[in-house]
């Protein structure tokens, strides 16, 4: 398990639970399929994160501060799905994203769509 970023250790960790974000149709027009950092999801996560740098694989996304992990987040099927129907190329829709509380295995936390 990494540690906990040291910015990320000063905030109320419990705020995460019910933050939303929203993945716009420029997320989609300007992300890129197979890239983690430059996904759809990594873009709307980032400003949900202002200032902190995602990375977005099939089932976790990572949150970083200069190369620090903050926290992880799991993946939910339907965001997972959504995110092979863009690396498959297909059409896909803006979504809301909502982050909540999870707790299950090494998990604290869920991004899902809203």
């Amino acid at each position: 398990m990494t540690r906990p970023c040291l910015i990320m250790a000063y905030l109320d960790f419990t705020a995460l639970d019910g933050m939303t974000g929203e993945l716009t149709r420029n997320d989609i027009a300007e992300g890129q399929q197979g890239l983690c950092e430059l996904c759809p999801i990594s873009r709307a996560v980032e400003r949900m994160f202002e200032g902190f740098q995602v990375s977005t694989e099939f089932d976790h996304v990572t949150v970083q501060k200069n190369g620090e992990t903050c926290v992880v987040l799991r993946v939910s099927t339907a965001l997972a799905e959504w995110m092979t129907e863009f690396d498959d190329e297909q059409d896909v829709e803006s979504i809301g994203l909502q982050i909540y509380t999870w707790n299950v295995k090494d998990y604290k936390y869920m991004i899902d769509v809203l």
